[in-house]
């Protein structure tokens, strides 16, 4: 399916109230079901299996403009070891890989590893002390529909017309909201002047010589 398709597919969960705008609100909620998508892990289309050396002596490896465009290098939890089964390497998070590392100087085969995105690079540790072919999946960047296979259109046009549904809950929901504030606010005044009415009558009927006015101390 086109992108033009799907939008027509997604157009009629448009509410009638909006109708006016349906083309635009269908076109953004498409729009936001193949990012929702594009986020998923475990999906064919955006995981890329790739092999790269790891280098004697080497720590810091340059991912590459192209690579950091393409993928989302955050997405990489682990580099397996190609031609051995040595534990995985796992990447951790700066901080925890400067824990790790600090002051460390050993090398042999890489325990973790971590992504620098300043300058796009990745550090492992401890040093490789030999060529090593490492493995790992990189997730592509979800940007459009181009980059989502066939099979999933029925699953965007489902995540559209559910937001959409989603959206429309809200707005009842929130509209009966208002009402109820709205009719609370109407009773608490009914019910606030009726007290005040009820007040001005016991006080226009009070007598000035009754028991409540009448001094009970004596002189």
């Amino acid at each position: 399916m086109t992108f033009e398709e799907i939008v027509s597919a997604v157009r009629p969960a448009v509410p009638k109230t909006d109708a006016a705008n349906a083309e635009a609100i269908a076109r953004a909620h498409v729009n936001k079901a193949i990012r929702r998508i594009g986020r998923l892990d475990d999906v064919y289309f955006n995981k890329v299996w790739d092999t790269f050396t790891l280098t004697s002596g080497t720590s810091s490896y340059d991912l590459g403009e192209d690579v950091l465009k393409k993928y989302d290098v955050f997405y990489i939890s682990r580099l397996w070891d190609t031609s051995t089964r040595r534990n995985p390497i796992e990447i951790v998070g700066i901080d925890d890989f400067n824990s790790k590392s600090r002051g460390m100087s050993s090398s042999g085969w890489p325990l973790w590893g971590t992504v620098h995105s300043k300058d796009a690079t990745l550090e492992v540790y401890p040093i490789p002390d030999a060529d090593y072919t490492v493995g790992t999946y990189l997730k592509t960047k979800v940007t459009s529909l181009d980059d989502i296979g066939d099979a999933f259109h029925d699953i965007i046009i489902d995540c559209a017309v559910l937001s959409l549904r989603a959206l429309t809950d809200s707005q009842i929901a929130f509209k009966m909201a208002n009402d109820g504030i709205n009719d609370a606010q109407a009773s608490s005044r009914t019910k606030w002047r009726g007290n005040q009415f009820s007040i001005q009558r016991h006080l226009a009927g009070t007598s000035t010589t009754g028991p409540d006015s009448q001094n009970l101390g004596g002189d």
